[in-house]
């Protein structure tokens, strides 16, 4: 799976008032277009869907590709009209296990594909998702949104590979939108970290790309210290 995001200097990916067009150029946007076009699924959350009501479809000069469009949200309280439910190919609502029934059956209606996941920690499982959606035969994922699915799949380690574009501008504010969201690590020897990077510029966009290396977390338990340690 790849984890896409587009983003400040400082790591915003949307101001305090949820704007984020668009942050980085045309160039950028073209390139994310053709990743778009070489995976099987699109993952965003309901928030991202809500607020910028995307497409998820990929351009590339005068051919549209339609791949499988997911939205991962808790409740699925979803507007029917999304423009992603019009769109030719599937569009799958993901929903955790006390997701609003009524709202699904609308979203049915509209022609949305509805998958319960298993519960984590109070969110849907992404990683129960990795395996539904392999199930129906979607094997390359690309995850565009927004900062809770990304902490989503980076807690449940089920990221492959990193992209991240950079532009030269610093959105700045306390309650601006991050690229990643969730607790994040306590200690800094916790957190991901990147090998086999690769930077790429596309205009004054900077892209920077690189596969996850996750870190082991080893908390000791008092109890068992204690009593590890040689007797007198």
């Amino acid at each position: 799976m790849i984890l896409k995001s587009a983003m400040s200097l400082d790591g915003r990916i949307a101001t305090r008032t949820g704007d984020s067009k668009w942050i980085t150029s045309e160039q950028a946007r073209a390139y994310a277009h053709r990743i778009r076009s070489e995976v099987d699924c699109i993952i965003v959350g309901g928030n991202t869907a809500r607020i910028d009501d995307p497409s998820l479809t990929a351009r590339l000069g005068n051919k549209t590709y339609y791949p499988t469009r997911v939205v991962l949200t808790a409740t699925g309280d979803l507007p029917a009209g999304l423009k992603l439910f019009a769109k030719p190919g599937e569009a799958i609502v993901a929903v955790g296990p006390n997701a609003n029934t009524q709202a699904l059956r609308k979203l049915e209606s509209a022609g949305a594909r509805i998958l319960t996941l298993e519960d984590a920690g109070g969110r849907p499982s992404i990683r129960d998702l990795m395996r539904k959606l392999a199930e129906l035969g979607n094997l390359s994922v690309l995850i565009e949104g927004g900062g809770e699915v990304a902490a989503s799949a980076l807690e449940e380690h089920v990221v492959d590979k990193v992209l991240y574009f950079h532009a030269p501008r610093i959105i700045g504010g306390r309650d601006a939108v991050p690229s990643v969201g969730g607790l994040g690590a306590e200690l800094v020897s916790e957190s991901v970290s990147l090998r086999d990077m690769k930077i790429r510029r596309f205009g004054r966009d900077v892209a920077v790309e690189g596969y996850v290396e996750y870190a082991e977390r080893t908390a000791v338990i008092p109890n068992e210290r204690e009593e590890s340690q040689p007797t007198e």
